[in-house]
């Protein structure tokens, strides 16, 4: 009789507990415009208006696009999507996640704000995709830092981030700076497919401006960053693609270059990302950071005229680095420190193993009668590099026998920057890239998990290598598969298509080239369609969005092809539908494969603010042992 009572309150107990899971694991509805709060909140169709977050774990929260509300959304351990059609939901404040996945929603700054703010908060265990940070394009907006990755384990995707434009300017290295799109503060994480624009600031400490698009700042002491990878990212009009300190910021005692207070970056890659009028590839603080094993691979790094009009001729350097700091904190008395560490060594530079860069395009078309240099930091691993003009003044690279210079026509670029059939100098000339050769110069092991499609996959998901080898920059050229699929307005309200589509030698029976998405990159030129093979599937065109030019459909065919259908238009903030993939098959041709054609990239709108009246800048001074 005791056994079977003990028996029955087990299955009582275990009924009891089912039933508490399935309570907290519920779906939750909320439409800030057309909800009620009298409704159960349990179905589209009976959402609830005022946004409540539920307890517990497992729940998924639906949010209504269109919908918008004022306050600051706390995601603990649930799943926010989105439902309906219009803009991305909307919160007049901050967003902050930990061990959650949020998608499909923004974030913009509150009016009148008084105190700096992370406009989205990154906690660890998560995953953001597909959400918007909008600086509103104005200086008294206080937005620090549109994403921050404070945590571990964070999977940061296929965001939008823009006009960032305000910074703090404090007087010291350590008490300034803002503008910029993503920081990340923590190890094993993951940046990638993401959009940054117009992420610039005025800052009269910081050499005359401050931003950026991608970081690296830890500001502890002897701390350790590894195992990130920034991968398939596109940044615009900003104050640098990617830089990376880490230290301990005070400045007092010297403590900011002491060997002993250095931070550790190590086992970090920034991979097959595409940056226009954005200065620098990387912009490195070895006085207060040792860096081992950092990878720069398959970048394409590119200034326009547009440079010289947003910014001036002190911000055209493609490579840099801080190696000396005058502190100048009460109790110093101006004391100059100047790196020399088994990692950087005084009057060498970087040493091997430590900054690695490969596989890169840069190119400086700013001006037809001159040329800036590009490089102002000494480093011993850089290899299979192009250096765009022929007479590019490359600084303090001498280059190796697998590097080039040339001029732009011989890249026989698309006009968004993509390889085509006649960027022969690029075509197959890289090498590949694996994060563990100089995996032992670091302390941490690489965790190949992070590092899984950062390599086999370009910045329009081409399969990585497309023939007899890597190509050189972001883009992989194969032949037949057409430019890349753009996505108008998925991620960036009024987004650019991706690349006109273009085909090179037919494959026997091979499908159709897709059509590039068209629309307008920095002034560029619509997208064609793509060319039809032999018995092709139809190819889409782009779509069009409003605050650009209007992409042209992909209308051209040949024999056996179907007519491209022109896309549809969005109006700016919504979400257009981007030029569709088209499918593509191993034909015949040299440079024929099987290549996976995703989602492309979203591109930043093409029309910005009126260029801003700024001061020379010096580089030695610019750069920050950064302040938050």
């Amino acid at each position: 009789m005791t056994r079977a009572r003990i028996s029955l309150m087990g299955i009582a107990a275990a009924a009891i507990l089912s039933t508490n899971s399935l309570a907290i694991a519920a779906d939750y509805y909320f439409d800030s415009v057309g909800g009620s709060d009298s409704a159960d909140g349990k179905t589209d169709a009976t959402a609830k208006q005022t946004l409540k977050m539920p307890t517990g774990t497992g729940n998924t929260v639906y949010l209504k696009r269109g919908s918008s509300w004022t306050m600051n959304l706390t995601a603990n351990n649930v799943t926010v999507k989105t439902y309906g059609s219009g803009d991305r939901p909307s919160f007049i404040g901050t967003i902050s996640l930990t061990n959650s996945t949020v998608e499909g929603v923004a974030a913009k700054p509150p009016a009148g704000g008084t105190k700096a703010i992370n406009a989205i908060n990154v906690n660890g265990g998560s995953t953001l995709s597909d959400c918007e940070v909008d600086g509103g394009g104005r200086a008294d907006f206080m937005i620090n830092v549109g994403i921050g990755v404070m945590g571990t384990n964070n999977r940061i995707l296929n965001n939008y981030i823009h006009d960032l434009n305000w910074s703090v300017s404090g007087g010291q290295m350590d008490n300034s700076g803002g503008a910029e799109a993503i920081m990340v503060m923590g190890s094993n994480n993951e940046v990638a497919f993401n959009t940054g624009v117009n992420c610039q600031s005025v800052n009269s400490t910081l050499g005359g401006f401050e931003g950026g698009c991608w970081e690296i700042v830890n500001g502890q002491a002897k701390s350790t960053i590894s195992n990130v990878s920034f991968h398939h990212n596109y940044c615009e009009k900003s104050i640098g693609m990617w830089e990376a300190s880490s230290g301990n910021f005070q400045a007092s005692g010297g403590d900011i270059q002491e060997p002993a207070n250095h931070g550790i970056v190590e086992n970090v890659t920034v991979s097959y990302n595409v940056a226009v009028d954005s200065m620098w590839m990387f912009l490195l603080q070895p006085v207060n950071t040792d860096f081992k094993n950092l990878v720069f691979a398959n970048n394409t790094i590119i200034h326009t005229p547009n440079t010289m009009v947003w910014f001036d001729a002190s911000h055209t350097g493609m490579g840099l680095d801080v190696h000396t700091y005058t502190n100048t904190a009460v109790g110093d008395g101006g004391t100059t420190f100047d790196t020399d560490t088994p990692y950087y060594k005084k009057g060498a530079g970087f040493q091997p193993g430590t900054v690695i860069v490969k596989n890169n395009i840069f190119v400086d078309n700013i001006s037809p009668t001159k040329q800036y240099m590009m490089f102002s930091t000494s480093l011993t691993d850089h290899f299979n590099n192009i250096f765009v003009p022929a007479k590019a003044q490359v600084g303090s690279f001498t280059l190796g026998t697998t590097e080039q210079k040339i001029d732009l026509a011989s890249l026989a670029f698309t006009s968004d920057y993509r390889l085509t059939s006649a960027s022969s100098p690029a075509i197959d000339k890289g090498v590949t890239v694996d994060m563990t050769t100089n995996g032992s110069v670091a302390t941490t092991a690489v965790d190949p998990t992070i590092f899984a499609t950062t390599f086999n996959q370009d910045i329009d998901k081409h399969q990585v290598p497309c023939g007899a080898g890597v190509d050189i920059g972001a883009s992989e050229y194969c032949e037949g598969a057409g430019g890349s699929s753009g996505t108008g307005g998925a991620t960036t309200p009024t987004g650019t298509g991706g690349a006109a589509g273009v085909s090179g030698t037919k494959g026997t029976g091979g499908a159709t080239s897709s059509g590039g998405a068209a629309g307008m990159v920095t002034g560029g030129a619509s997208g064609s369609g793509g060319v039809a093979g032999t018995g092709g599937k139809q190819g889409t065109g782009g779509a069009s969005s409003s605050g650009s030019a209007t992409g042209a459909g992909g209308s051209t065919t040949t024999s056996g092809g179907t007519t491209g259908v022109g896309g549809t238009t969005s109006s700016e903030a919504a979400t257009g539908a981007g030029g569709a993939t088209g499918g593509q098959t191993t034909g015949t041709g040299t440079k024929g494969c099987s290549c996976e054609l995703g989602q492309g990239r979203s591109r930043g709108p093409s029309s910005y603010l009126v260029a801003l009246l700024f001061g020379m800048l010096a580089v030695t001074a610019h750069r920050r042992g950064s302040r938050r």
